[in-house]
């Protein structure tokens, strides 16, 4: 590396940020070049002034060196700066799609908890009795279920709603029941007195949404896992409205009647 003949103290110079001679090719560095008076030919008062062209062989030497130096960084920089620009078209498009994310996200999210609200008036009958024209008595079989429940029903049923799940009747095999009711509290009352109602291996069951029957699975197969495990008298109890792994050795009264539900 050469000195500055100005500033011989200083160091190298970094030819990146030097000024050359134009007579004598003697790099300077930027700072002194502009302190030493820039002839007309491009030379420099300090080195090919008045005062006699100074030659330097050695940086002369090194010459070709350092401009095949300075072609390089300049490539270097070059693609620096097309990383740079990469990494921003990047950063900006890793924005784009969280934004997307976000959109996607928030329409799913309505649109999960549209469906949770048109589900709240239902729930679903298992192991009903089936044939091929269920449809017809289903409705009829049901309220007579419900009018020959011992507990007094404190709301009317009459206008209850009842379809069959799947196509067409198979033999040997019971298709789901929907049910749908005048209000959400009525469902909640047919949950709370479901071991009053059905009876013969019928149960029900809410009316769950593909990601609440996801979320209800998992919490069967955490049961299967702790009790191979050794914990005993795990259920699933709704507590709160959300479905929770429990002790089923927990009495009803330390749990709001209004608040839970047995799967």
């Amino acid at each position: 590396m050469s000195k500055c003949l100005m500033c011989p103290d200083k160091g190298p110079i970094l030819l990146k940020n030097a000024v050359q001679c134009k007579s004598c090719s003697i790099y300077h560095h930027k700072s002194c070049g502009n302190r030493s008076k820039l002839l007309p030919d491009g030379s420099y008062n300090y080195c090919c002034g008045t005062g006699g062209q100074v030659h330097d062989e050695d940086f002369a030497g090194l010459d070709p060196g350092f401009q095949l130096i300075l072609k390089r960084l300049d490539k270097v920089d070059a693609s620096l700066s097309d990383i740079q620009s990469f990494s921003n078209k990047l950063t900006e498009l890793e924005k784009k799609v969280d934004t997307l994310e976000e959109i996607v996200t928030g329409e799913s999210l309505y649109d999960e908890m549209k469906d949770r609200m048109n589900r709240e008036k239902n729930f679903i009958i298992y192991n009903f009795d089936d044939s091929v024209n269920a449809t017809a008595t289903d409705s009829v079989k049901i309220k007579k279920l419900l009018e020959d429940t011992k507990v007094v029903i404190p709301f009317n049923f009459d206008d209850l709603k009842v379809f069959r799940l799947g196509r067409d009747f198979v033999e040997g095999k019971n298709r789901l029941v929907k049910v749908v009711m005048k209000s959400s509290d009525n469902v909640h009352w047919i949950y709370h007195y479901s071991s009053e109602i059905f009876k013969n291996n019928v149960f029900e069951s809410s009316d769950l949404t593909r990601k609440q029957q996801a979320h209800m699975q998992k919490l069967k197969n955490g049961v299967k896992h702790r009790s191979a495990k050794g914990e005993k008298d795990l259920k699933i109890k709704h507590i709160r409205g959300k479905p929770t792994i429990a002790k089923s050795i927990v009495a009803d009264n330390q749990l709001n009647e209004n608040d839970e539900d047995t799967e």
